[in-house]
């Protein structure tokens, strides 16, 4: 019973005893005065339906108090379907995250959760990055600078015939130096991996493989051949970063991007 209902049947029981004090426990009748039985002949009727009120009144209060426990059960099922509720929206949002991230990042999605220790720790990666992606300004770069580059890149590839090596440190060179007058950071290469990431998914594996070879070539662990695949790598990145919204009649429309690039002559 609740204690509003406790109340009502206490107020109730006090009005019961007070108008029939025969219920109370240990009372004892006192004897007749002959002096009050006129007055009690009087009284008798109001008494009478007093008494009537009080017992209805203490009757509708123990009603009452067997109806409040109805009260804690309502709360508790408002309690669960709110939480359902809240868990059903946690997962429809947790649903949609994890598709929209899927959407942005392709591949990169699947090889950031391969790498991190769950599904919830690799989306929160791929959060990050894309908040330190929007706080950059990542600008295409000018027709003019589109064609320098180019051409540049050009002379890399006719350069790797005869010194594949030398070739390929300029090709990473002349890819820093777009990157960076674009606006991303050069400073550390995983955090131009990651930055690129949000821009071009596709091809920043390649970014990454080429990187490795690079780094086996210095201490002299790359075959030509891989030196070759590293040259194409970096080109797929180089491609699309000179791209632009309009195509140039040098440069062409934007290259599609694959994962791996075709083995050709760089």
């Amino acid at each position: 019973m609740s204690k509003r209902g406790e109340l009502w049947v206490g107020l109730a029981h006090l009005g019961v005893v007070w108008l029939h004090p025969d219920l109370q426990p240990g009372w004892v009748e006192p004897a007749e005065n002959p002096l009050a039985t006129s007055q009690t002949t009087i009284d008798a009727s109001n008494t009478s339906r007093s008494r009537g009120a009080i017992f209805r009144l203490h009757d509708q209060a123990q009603i009452r108090g067997q109806e409040d426990p109805m009260s804690p059960l309502m709360w508790a099922l408002i309690v669960v379907v709110v939480i359902v509720v809240v868990a059903l929206a946690v997962l429809f949002a947790s649903r949609r995250r994890t598709t929209s991230l899927q959407k942005r990042y392709g591949p990169e999605y699947d090889r950031t959760l391969e790498s991190a220790t769950g599904r919830r720790a690799a989306e929160s990666q791929l959060e990050d990055r894309s908040d330190r992606r929007d706080r950059l300004e990542i600008a295409p770069l000018p027709e003019a600078v589109r064609l320098r580059y180019a051409e540049q890149w050009r002379g890399v590839q006719e350069r790797f015939v005869d010194q594949p090596s030398e070739a390929l440190s300029a090709g990473e060179s002349l890819l820093t130096r777009v990157m960076q007058e674009q606006g991303y950071p050069v400073s550390n290469f995983d955090e131009q991996a990651d930055l690129v990431s949000v821009d071009h998914p596709d091809v920043v594996e390649n970014y990454r493989v080429a990187d490795g070879i690079l780094r086996r070539n210095k201490v002299h662990q790359a075959s030509t051949e891989d030196l070759r695949e590293a040259l194409l790598r970096y080109r797929s990145l180089f491609d699309v970063l000179l791209r632009s919204d309009e195509p140039s009649a040098v440069l062409g429309g934007a290259p599609s991007a694959t994962s791996t690039p075709r083995h050709s002559q760089p």
